[in-house]
């Protein structure tokens, strides 16, 4: 991490740490909208453990609803899931007229 995202980090918690007993805590649901779009920005351009953890993040959510996706375009197909009694995979195929 740089500097520059040091200092801007630093600068978001002294804004809007809550102290508890000495403790300081900073929520993300406390940034405004702007300071949150700056931070990912900088983060997304400088840091590339970040820009890697994102795409890792967009990459499982992608592949989260592959599945419902093609279940939906092949029902809209006119295709049906067949369960093959041989080896239990799921075929799909036209049934009926």
């Amino acid at each position: 991490m740089n500097n520059e995202i040091r200092k801007l980090i630093d600068n978001l918690i002294r804004e809007h740490k809550t102290e508890i007993n000495n403790e300081y805590f900073c929520e993300v649901d406390d940034l405004s909208l702007l300071e949150l779009k700056d931070l990912i920005n900088i983060l997304w351009n400088k840091d590339d453990a970040f820009q890697d953890r994102i795409k890792d993040y967009i990459h499982d959510l992608l592949q989260s609803r592959i599945g419902w996706v093609q279940s939906s375009d092949n029902y809209e197909k006119g295709l049906k899931p067949i369960q093959d009694p041989v080896n239990g995979e799921i075929l799909w195929r036209y049934v009926g007229g």
